[in-house]
């Protein structure tokens, strides 16, 4: 499994700390200029690699989003986390809260779709302590 398959995306982190998230996590998705002078993201666990990099932000893994997830629920007992299905081709991770025109949302890693229902909940209740 690569660590992009362990950690949320780029797209999620970015929107976690939008929605005013703690840029505390292990990992960190950052902007690397290359050799080419080209510029990517690239997932760090040296947080002194995004030291005066503006752009960067937590790449939150699934025991962290967890438990985000937990705080955002309220009681770890009522989370429903995201449920698996295994297919030839591999696993794929949905959750029953996150659906699109009545189809569930499916993710392939679970970080993923941990992420996306914490992005959910966090756009929903404004109550949510970070």
């Amino acid at each position: 499994m690569t660590l992009q398959e362990q950690v949320c995306t780029l797209e999620q982190a970015k929107r976690l700390k939008e929605l005013g998230c703690e840029q505390n996590a292990y990992f960190t998705w950052y902007e690397f200029l290359m050799k080419d002078n080209s510029l990517r993201y690239i997932i760090s666990s040296d947080t002194k690699d995004a030291i005066g990099n503006n752009d960067w932000c937590s790449a939150y893994a699934v025991a962290e989003l967890g438990e985000m997830l937990t705080k955002a629920f309220g009681y770890a007992k009522t989370i429903r986390m995201p449920q698996v299905k295994a297919y030839d081709e591999g696993l794929d991770w949905w959750h029953p809260y996150l659906k699109d025109n009545g189809n569930y949302i499916s993710f392939p890693a679970e970080a993923q779709a941990r992420a996306a229902l914490l992005i959910h909940i966090l756009e929903q209740e404004k109550e949510y302590v970070h």
